[in-house]
Parts: structure tokens; C-alpha cells; sequence
């Protein structure tokens, strides 16, 4: 069912369609505290292709796209159309290539490189360590393993101003260039 959810996240988006998108996908359990995914609702709200919102296990807006987006299954997905005129003034959290992009993923979404270790310099460790912690932020639990993909992706010749600008690029879709971009300046 998640292949069928990012097809009609890709149809929205490219047809440029006025609705909305529900249903309720498995969320990671809470602590650990059960052994069993927990299935939680989620609702995304569409005008024109572009996001206007977000919500799932208990989050709203990019965080809450960037959890559902990770959800390992999805049940129940439907999808509601609306008028345009009924939301044509409320302001969107992300136009349709930034929602493309966050489910295709790019070069960071790579499988890892087997490379023993690709920071092999200081300012590539620094770098590293300060991504582990922005990402951790917005993308929680699977932080690390983003931060990884980056790094190995883009081999150990690597600049540390590479791979800052391939950081940055990755919080784009949630934070807009500018925003991603003054999390990594020090690094250029």
C-alpha cells in the first residue's frame, strides 16, 4: 500500500489536484514499550498539488511529513477532492517539487558506500557530527543513517564545503534554501 500512497502523492502533485489525502499508516512504537507497530492516522490537506499541511502521530507540518513519509506501511489511503476556492487562500507548507524530491530522495538517499570511513579529516569530522545533530531535529531517529548516506554517497575526496552543500540540500524541501543553508555556512 506505500507504493500506491506515493503514487497518488505523485499524481496530486503533477496533475496539480485540490484535496485531500487520509488514512492511517504504522508508526514506530514509543519507547520501545511494544514490540508491535502502532497504526495512527495521518491527513494531508492539497491545493493545486502544493502541501497546505500535515498531520500524523500526534505531529503537523514538515516534521509530521517526514515521519509519515518513513512509515513502513500504509492502510486505508483515501483520497478527497475539494474546490480550489475553498483553500486557494490558505498559505502551503511545500510546492509539489519539494514533496517530490522529499519522496524520491536524491544522491543522499544512495545505498551506503562500504567505505571503512569517509571523514577522514577533522573539519569532514566536525561537519559530521554537527549534520548527526541538525538532522536529529527534523528527521529523528533516522538522523544518522541520513548523515551516513550523504557521506559515504559522495566518496572520501569530498570537500567539507561538498558535503555542507549536500547537507543543506537535504533540509531543503523542509526548510527552504536560505534556512538549510545558515546551518552549514561555517563549513564553507
Amino acid at each position: 500500500m506505500k507504493s500506491e500512497f506515493q503514487a497518488l502523492l505523485r499524481d496530486v502533485a503533477a496533475a496539480k489536484r485540490t484535496g485531500s489525502v487520509s488514512g492511517s499508516a504504522a508508526a514506530e512504537p514509543e519507547n520501545g514499550i511494544s514490540a508491535e507497530p502502532i497504526n495512527k492516522v495521518f491527513s494531508l490537506l492539497f491545493c493545486r498539488g502544493k502541501l497546505l499541511g500535515c498531520e500524523y502521530a500526534g505531529r503537523s507540518g514538515a516534521a509530521a511529513l517526514t515521519q509519515l513519509l518513513d512509515a513502513q506501511t500504509m492502510v486505508k489511503v483515501r483520497w478527497f477532492a475539494m474546490r480550489e476556492d475553498a483553500l486557494s487562500n490558505t498559505e502551503p507548507l511545500m510546492p509539489p517539487d519539494q514533496l517530490l524530491f522529499l519522496m524520491e530522495g536524491s544522491a543522499f538517499d544512495a545505498p551506503p558506500n562500504p567505505a571503512p570511513d569517509v571523514a577522514k579529516s577533522t573539519g569532514s569530522n566536525m561537519l559530521k557530527r554537527h549534520a548527526a545533530e541538525v538532522f536529529q531535529e527534523f528527521y529523528g531517529d533516522g538522523a544518522q543513517d541520513r548523515v551516513n548516506r550523504i557521506f559515504s554517497g559522495l566518496g572520501p575526496t569530498a570537500t567539507s564545503a561538498e558535503l555542507a552543500d549536500a547537507c543543506s540540500k537535504a533540509l531543503e524541501p523542509l526548510l527552504g534554501e536560505g534556512m538549510a543553508k545558515s546551518y552549514f555556512k561555517k563549513f564553507h
